[in-house]
């Protein structure tokens, strides 16, 4: 899961910023060390949010929000601290170590759950596609749908719910008399309906 949602890292090389030194740590004492406060952070944010969300009989939306960027936050966090391992097995152990911590906060989020159970033995498949596309957050508990909206939110999963008005306006402009109003509007669809029966067809599903 997380190479699904990882944000792209510039790879190691000789122009790169040299790494700090681990203070005589291995990568995976000092991998551990970076994720430690921010993982603490993160845990914290998710008690507080779920007192404000007792307290008030709901998440309150400020509340909401800070949550689901905390989510958002992770998986580029875990990425840069997991690219940072010198070998295989120090990553392994570091992405061991996050699960445990990160494992039973994922599972509150409709979304995420899926993409860890992978149902169907893909993260990405057919169902986990449509729920991106609903963009209907939702969850377990209290909690659960902030969680979630943290993790629709992240780029890979921003990426796959644009592409398909990103798909449909290219389609679009490729028929006769280009569109002249927005994806969806009555001037887009107007203009896909003179166009060759299997783009109408595609325009149709994807609007």
């Amino acid at each position: 899961m997380s190479s699904t949602l990882a944000a792209p890292r510039a790879c190691h090389g000789s122009e790169a910023e040299p790494r700090p030194p681990h203070s005589g740590l291995s990568a995976t004492e000092a991998g551990g060390s970076r994720l430690a406060r921010p993982l603490e952070e993160f845990k914290t944010t998710v008690v507080e949010a779920d007192r404000a969300a007792l307290k008030a009989g709901g998440l309150p939306d400020e509340v909401a929000s800070q949550l689901s960027a905390a989510v958002t936050a992770l998986p580029t966090l875990v990425t840069d601290v997991l690219a940072d391992a010198d070998t295989p097995q120090e990553a392994a152990t570091l992405r061991a170590r996050t699960q445990a911590e990160l494992l039973p906060y994922l599972l509150l989020s409709h979304n995420a759950e899926r993409w860890y159970a992978k149902p169907r033995g893909y993260a990405g498949d057919f169902l986990s596609i449509a729920w991106i596309y609903n963009n209907q957050p939702a969850g377990v508990g209290r909690i659960g749908p902030a969680v979630d909206h943290g993790f629709l939110q992240v780029s890979a999963c921003r990426a796959v719910y644009n592409r398909r008005r990103l798909l449909a306006e290219e389609i679009g402009r490729s028929c006769p008399g280009n569109p002249t109003g927005r994806y969806g509007s009555p001037a887009w669809r107007a203009t896909v309906a003179n166009c060759p029966l299997w783009t109408r067809a595609w325009c149709t599903r994807l609007a």
